[in-house]
């Protein structure tokens, strides 16, 4: 569940689970005036996690995190406030979102869900 903000930009190396599958660094779309790049440490522990509210100067948002999840070839995306869903939809995994850091985060997430899928089904085959 990323925070609404952030942009993932590139995969940082394995660091338990994380809501879009690996953790990510990027850049932080909460203010109009400009980007900004977190620490890496903030990125790790409240980027790439969200409920960011009390825990990050920057957020101000109504909307605290968003998940993720992959049925039957299709997306589902939920943002979240106070753990509580307040909007959501579903893309095709091909398809792009109108909210450009939602669909950055939607990438993110099915690139990851590939990579572990891929590499299950190689461990189930013994191919690789």
């Amino acid at each position: 569940m990323p925070c609404p903000f952030f942009m993932p930009e590139t995969r940082l190396p394995a660091h338990g689970r994380m809501p879009l599958g690996d953790a990510y660094r990027g850049s932080c779309h909460s203010e109009p005036s400009g980007v900004f790049i977190p620490p890496e440490a903030t990125q790790r522990d409240v980027c790439n996690f969200g409920y960011a509210r009390g825990r990050c100067q920057r957020f101000h948002g109504d909307v605290d995190a968003v998940r993720f999840s992959i049925a039957e070839e299709r997306l589902t995306w939920v943002k979240e406030r106070e753990h509580v869903p307040v909007e959501h939809g579903v893309l095709e995994l091909e398809q792009t979102a109108g909210d450009v850091l939602l669909a950055a985060q939607a990438r993110a997430f099915v690139e990851g869900y590939r990579l572990r899928v891929n590499r299950a089904r190689t461990h189930a085959t013994g191919v690789g």
